[in-house]
């Protein structure tokens, strides 16, 4: 009888020996809490970011501008507020490439500053740029783009002209998926065209460069 208490008890002890690593594992498993995953920062490969701008300021305009042979000269000023939606899309960490689609409303007025016209504008850009992380909380970010602007110019037939633009800003990123910015957007258009049919009576032919520049406000949202 004693041997098979002996027996029995040597059982239980390899048993409880050969248990006792995969219990404490388990037990350890289910009471340590489970490692958070990093959150992704703003301007981390892989990073796509969707938002609004909104800007407005005033453009210097020089050339010349006939119409039915009689030819009138530049410059002008043109108050403009503009609105832009855009798209991004981190290549590697800080380097970015998208685009954007911004419109426009201009007043203008002329050297004496009374109000000739009002016209506005349509224009797609390709851009690229990259973002420096100055600390947790801002960024600089400094983008470039090339891109056509169709100017409707007191007429309902626009002119086009090719447009570059440069647009640095300071981003705030806020939590995990916004971004607030403030900044600057600078363009310059190259206008050479004519419209037929302007006031459905004259030829107007335009040949003239306009360099805004614009104060910018931005909201967009990151994943």
């Amino acid at each position: 009888m004693r041997k098979w208490l002996v027996v029995y008890a040597t059982v239980l002890i390899i048993g409880f020996s050969s248990a006792f690593p995969a219990f404490a594992d388990d037990s350890a498993s289910a009471v340590a809490p489970a490692s958070p995953e990093g959150a992704k920062i703003y301007g981390d490969r892989g990073t796509l970011e969707i938002g609004l701008t909104g800007s407005a300021g005033s453009a210097s305009m020089s050339g010349t501008e006939l119409i039915n042979g009689s030819s009138q000269t530049f410059p002008v000023t043109i108050n403009s507020a503009n609105f832009s939606l855009f798209a991004k899309y981190f290549l590697l960490k800080g380097f970015h490439v998208g685009g954007a689609v911004q419109g426009a409303m201009d007043m203008e007025y002329d050297s004496s500053s009374t109000l000739k016209s009002g016209q506005g504008s349509l224009g797609i850009f390709g851009q690229a740029g990259y973002t420096f992380r100055l600390s947790p909380i801002l960024q600089l970010d400094l983008t470039g783009g090339l891109g056509e602007m169709a100017e409707f110019y007191q007429s309902y037939t626009p002119f086009w002209c090719f447009t570059v633009m440069a647009q640095p800003m300071l981003l705030f990123p806020i939590g995990q998926s916004a971004v607030v910015g403030v900044g600057s957007l600078i363009m310059a258009m190259f206008i050479n065209g004519t419209i037929n049919d302007y006031q459905l009576t004259d030829t107007l032919k335009i040949n003239a460069t306009a360099v805004s520049a614009n104060a910018v406000v931005q909201i967009s949202i990151y994943f």
